[in-house]
């Protein structure tokens, strides 16, 4: 099923912090939403999980389960990752769970407690966790945003072909035009208080793309000047606060 959001506005109090939101993922796409840090992104996240209601306006989301990456692992840490896969998913076997890890690269590491991890082998375990509610929906808070690039770059990769092995409805917030570009078939641009959607950008070519791939240099100029007509544009310039 698709994620629609139809003319959404939120305020917190007083304060209004979206409007008129419109966008659209269909089934199995991935719709990237890139802005500033502070014009809303993440709480378009939270609109999309149910976790807030719209002031007005209205969201249409998939039926059934939900994944969530969030922007670090939050992997409890007295369970092990075998475990923690379990708790979200508890009809999951343990061999299942371990099918899991290993698809995101940490095949034999299911006993394993989150504090024996790295920072981009614990992202890589709550990726394993989002995907194995076998959700119909899949929200991504900047994924690789507190990974080196080296570390950022391998996880979308990975991202890329969990993806294109089970496609699922996603909306993926990042403020990195490359993770966009890669990864999304489809890019919004958020921007200006309250934040507004400034423009959009379909990203060409199958996923997953290869970093190195002039069409994605390309996309990252587009999604670029994009960005900087929304600033121009929007009230005030320059960074959301």
């Amino acid at each position: 099923m698709s994620l629609h959001f139809d003319g959404v506005a939120l305020d917190y109090g007083a304060r209004p912090v979206l409007r008129d939101v419109t966008l659209h993922a269909a089934p199995g796409e991935v719709v990237a939403v890139v802005g500033r840090s502070g014009c809303g992104k993440s709480t378009l996240l939270s609109l999309a999980a149910g976790l807030l209601n719209p002031t007005r306006g209205a969201v249409t989301r998939p039926a059934g389960r939900v994944g969530f990456v969030f922007q670090d692992a939050r992997l409890l840490p007295w369970l092990t990752l075998r475990e923690n896969l379990r708790l979200v998913a508890p009809t999951l076997s343990g061999a299942q769970a371990d099918d899991w890890l290993a698809r995101v690269g940490l095949r034999g590491r299911g006993t394993d407690r989150p504090g024996q991890l790295s920072l981009g082998m614990a992202q890589r375990a709550a990726v394993a966790r989002a995907l194995a509610v076998q959700p119909e929906l899949l929200l991504l808070d900047e994924p690789a945003g507190a990974l080196d690039e080296l570390t950022a770059a391998d996880l979308r990769a990975e991202l890329a072909d969990l993806l294109r092995a089970r496609p699922v409805t996603t909306l993926l917030v990042t403020h990195h035009p490359l993770e966009a570009a890669l990864l999304a078939d489809q890019v919004v641009v958020l921007g200006g208080r309250p934040a507004t959607v400034q423009g959009t950008l379909r990203v060409p070519g199958a996923r997953p793309r290869d970093p190195d791939d002039p069409a994605v240099a390309g996309t990252m100029r587009d999604l670029r000047a994009l960005i900087a007509r929304a600033d121009r544009a929007a009230p005030g310039g320059g960074e959301a606060a």
